[in-house]
């Protein structure tokens, strides 16, 4: 019983478009080309080194100056999900992986990639600890290839 569901399963998949299907952040049976960079209005950068059946890792470095605690020099880890089109991803501030600072923070974004103007839309939310507590900021970015023709 359990490999006819698998058999149904993967031939939805397959005709969906979704088992091997080719978006903005490539293959999802297969990995990314190294660095793709993407750009967004702050000047803050998201690179994506692998895709694991839509399981993306990178890192992202802040540009945005008033994030005076994360600053561009400085890389942050970054996981998330994609699908040929759509696109989640977190920024864990808290850990730096070369020597930046412990910012206290988590940012996640979510979005999709719209082909006429080539670039990925999103919607962040991001938590950190303030005088009071907690406290949630939201905003949006939108991101385009840092450098179109290294991809």
């Amino acid at each position: 019983m359990m490999n006819k569901v698998m058999i149904v399963f993967s031939v939805v998949l397959l005709i969906s478009g979704v088992a091997r299907a080719e978006g903005p952040f490539g293959e999802l049976s297969g990995d990314l080309p190294k660095n793709k960079v993407w750009k967004n209005e702050g000047n803050s950068l998201m690179t994506i080194l692998s895709n694991e059946d839509g399981v993306i890792s990178g890192f992202y470095q802040n540009g945005v100056e008033t994030f005076s605690c994360a600053q561009k020099k400085y890389k942050y880890p970054l996981k998330g999900w994609v699908t040929t089109k759509q696109i989640v991803f977190m920024v864990d501030w808290s850990k730096p992986m070369n020597g930046g600072k412990d910012c206290g923070s988590l940012t996640a974004w979510t979005g999709y990639y719209n082909p006429s103007s080539e670039q990925i839309l999103t919607k962040w939310n991001i938590v950190y600890e303030s005088g009071t507590g907690n406290t949630i900021k939201q905003g949006s970015n939108n991101f385009t290839r840092a450098c179109p023709l290294c991809l």
